[in-house]
């Protein structure tokens, strides 16, 4: 699917259905007069290749990375003119981050909206002098989930600045007092900008604080299942490390199925309600399967 598309288009479902649909029978071999077993799900496949996956495009995620890109474009940029047309039509008085999707929104709008909304999961302040931040309300803290204070707020809208010392430094004691443990942690470890750099709004994921369409894809993917922090999983640096192995790749692939129960041994075949008969073929007595069904 051509990129530029992507960055101006919502798919349709039906057709992000049909080319998943297509992708799996063609990587499972069905053909029209015959159909193979597919032994996990689409979104399994699509799963990063060091959480136990694949890393296949999910097509609909990457379509939404790519709107999100024009969204960065629109806040860095917010002199070009169509961003000008926008702000007059749907967010004169505010921001184009606390923008909301309009029911008599252009097309245009609404499927930004969409892309803005994977944005705002991975974007935060970068923090120079601190007085165009709000403490509790902005999301300022180097912390992957909510870039927000968790803290009770006894600070009424407080600035970020109000936690600095006259010299520009943070103000220890009163962070102490008013902060977590592990707010205070991450506050403190966030460098203060000096001379006249301005707050910035920056891309989490990246080094560099750029968005990019490759994290923010990333980010869609892993954003399903709440419970796994961005890019972690305990196994992750086995499957790491097998992918880098200097062997062929049709046996990673061999390895990477039989891991999973996925080569069609008798016993595998029954696991998924197929009656048939567990003994194998060749020795007549032992049941067949793979080594790690041992």
């Amino acid at each position: 699917m051509p990129s530029y598309a992507m960055s101006i288009f919502h798919l349709p479902k039906s057709l992000i259905a049909e080319i998943h649909r297509m992708s799996a029978r063609f990587w499972w071999g069905s053909k029209e007069n015959q159909q193979n077993i597919h032994w996990c799900t689409w979104k399994r496949l699509c799963t990063p290749e060091n959480d136990g996956g694949l890393g296949f495009c999910d097509i609909e995620k990457s379509n939404r990375a790519y709107l999100a890109k024009q969204c960065w474009r629109m806040i860095k940029n917010p002199d070009s003119l169509v961003v000008k047309v926008l702000k007059g039509c749907y967010y004169k008085d505010k921001s184009f981050l606390e923008a909301q999707k309009n029911g008599d929104g252009s097309y245009v709008w609404n499927i930004l909206i969409w892309g803005k909304d994977l944005l705002e999961e991975g974007i935060r302040w970068r923090v120079s002098n601190g007085n165009s931040i709000h403490v509790y309300k902005d999301k300022w803290i180097p912390k992957q989930s909510t870039f927000k204070i968790l803290s009770h707020p006894s600070l009424n809208d407080a600035i970020v600045d109000q936690l600095l010392t006259p010299s520009g430094n943070w103000n220890l004691q009163l962070i102490h007092e008013k902060f977590s443990s592990d707010d205070e942690n991450k506050i403190l470890r966030i460098p203060i900008g000096r001379g006249k750099r301005e707050e910035l709004i920056i891309w989490h994921y990246e080094g560099d604080g750029t968005y990019m369409v490759k994290s923010g894809y990333w980010l869609g993917i892993n954003l399903e299942d709440k419970s796994r922090p961005f890019n972690t999983n305990p196994s992750t640096r086995l499957w790491s490390f097998f992918w880098k192995l200097k062997i062929p790749s049709k046996v990673k692939i061999l390895i990477w199925k039989a891991s999973h129960y996925w080569i069609p041994t008798k016993a595998s075949i029954a696991r998924r309600g197929i009656q048939i008969s567990h003994i194998c073929d060749a020795c007549k007595s032992s049941i067949e399967t793979t080594l790690v069904d041992l």
